[in-house]
């Protein structure tokens, strides 16, 4: 007598594989096309906050956005920034958000500074030409 093979094996074991892998291909299609969109937001408050931390006041003014580079000077961030000294920061959230088609972002920053004092801070984040801007 001939033995009858198992459905199981015939038919639902490769279909449960391939529903596994499409899952495991969207998975990681959907963690690429989030880190994508954060990326270059954390990527311009990092930019910023160094900026900062170097005390190079004109760079981290020229990253702003075009309301605040108008409304505040290299010399502005110099005097809250400088005294005292931010001597380093961590990005400790980055969200993107999308509605109705107009796209904004914050970052949670902490800025550190001697004596162990810390400043968490949330920053606006806009994109104008194509780039993330910090607008405090």
């Amino acid at each position: 007598m001939r033995r009858r093979r198992s459905r199981w094996l015939t038919v639902g074991l490769p279909v449960g594989l391939a529903v596994l892998l499409l899952l495991g291909v969207g998975a990681f299609v959907l963690v690429r096309a989030v880190s994508g969109a954060v990326a270059p937001v954390g990527d311009a408050a990092s930019g910023y906050a160094q900026a900062l931390v170097d005390g190079r006041w004109a760079d981290a003014h020229g990253s702003l956005c075009a309301a605040d580079r108008a409304a505040t000077t290299p010399d502005d961030l110099a005097r809250r920034y400088g005294s005292p000294q931010v001597t380093g920061y961590q990005v400790v959230g980055v969200q993107v958000e999308s509605y109705n088609g107009e796209t904004s972002a914050t970052v949670q920053l902490v800025l550190s500074a001697p004596g162990g004092l810390d400043d968490q801070t949330v920053l606006p984040m806009v994109q104008e030409d194509g780039a993330w801007r910090p607008c405090p």
